[in-house]
């Protein structure tokens, strides 16, 4: 699914790509108690992108669809402005890549109530 040959300068392509990630469901244990996903992107020797997108199971179908639209267009906009910082991405020490995460409106507690 990832080419390695070329890099995406083209919108049209950069959104094709954003739109075709796949999404995976992870246990809820892997996220802190206020996060509802999160998306991971390291750049290839050719300059490409590779992503992996992964959201807490267990969200409604609205959410589901709400957190994939934000993920997806998280990479496209990456993509066109090659400029992680911009857009509240941080450097993960582990591995090189970059990573941004989603709240989960469920996962706040109201310290008022």
């Amino acid at each position: 699914m990832f080419e390695d040959d070329g890099v995406f300068n083209e919108d049209g392509a950069a959104r094709d790509f954003a739109d075709a990630l796949p999404v995976q469901e992870v246990a809820t244990d892997q996220f802190k108690p206020n996060q509802g996903g999160h998306v991971i992107v390291w750049t290839k020797s050719s300059g490409n992108w590779d992503a992996q997108i992964s959201r807490r199971a267990g969200m409604s179908p609205d959410d589901q669809d709400s957190f994939d639209l934000w993920a997806r267009d998280r990479v496209y906009r990456l993509i066109v402005s090659g400029t992680p910082e911009l857009d509240g991405w941080f450097k993960r020490e582990s591995d090189g890549g970059w990573q941004i995460t989603a709240r989960s409106a469920e996962g706040w507690v109201d310290p008022n109530g």
